[in-house]
């Protein structure tokens, strides 16, 4: 544990004993802490925990993103069936699909949250709950209807591992770039059909 992380630490111990937190609510906060620092030592690395990447030249980046995002969202048939038409592949994985490392009890959407993003699991597990809870495992695809349609989440996800990496693709980037493309009129009508 580092300097930062004990002092953080320490902060949260005072803090519940200040406010006179209950046992139980003390007990899952400082569970949910330490599952946090748990996952965060053994997650996986995302574009956006290596700042310098950032800084690499225009052409290397976009074929980073390309090499990255590709099989991410091949990995749905409507995408794959798109991504071998059309040219705009790149711009969906510059603009729209972002990497995310998720922590334990993180939420990711809540009910009546809007929908802007479908989720791509890749590792960990995420749990989903409605009236019941299901555990999504690596593979699972969640919220695609917000990209075909206006949507709101009818649950909450929340990490449900230690940690989880999964993609995010924008809704409504995903949409505009599609929109321009020439596969515009095979995603409008997927859209009609998805319903």
């Amino acid at each position: 544990m580092t300097a930062q992380e004990s002092r953080q630490n320490m902060l949260v111990r005072r803090y519940i004993s200040e406010k006179k937190l209950s046992l139980d609510l003390a007990a899952d906060i400082l569970t949910c802490i330490r599952q946090r620092g748990l996952g965060k030592a053994s997650s996986k690395i995302v574009f956006r925990d290596i700042k310098v990447l950032e800084s690499l030249p225009h052409r290397i980046l976009q074929q980073l993103q390309l090499e990255v995002g590709v099989p991410i969202l091949e990995s749905h048939a409507m995408m794959k069936h798109l991504l071998a038409l059309s040219r705009d592949v790149g711009a969906l994985c510059r603009k729209a699909l972002v990497e995310l490392s998720s922590f334990y009890g993180e939420e990711l959407f809540s009910a009546g949250g809007s929908g802007d993003h479908m989720y791509f699991l890749r590792d960990g597990r995420l749990g989903y709950r409605v009236d019941w809870t299901e555990h999504l495992a690596p593979g699972a695809r969640v919220g695609e209807t917000c990209l075909w349609l206006k949507w709101e989440y009818r649950g909450q996800m929340t990490c449900a591992d230690q940690h989880s990496h999964l993609f995010q693709l924008n809704a409504e980037t995903f949409r505009k770039v599609m929109c321009r493309s020439h596969e515009a009129e095979v995603c409008a009508t997927y859209a009609r059909l998805f319903f």
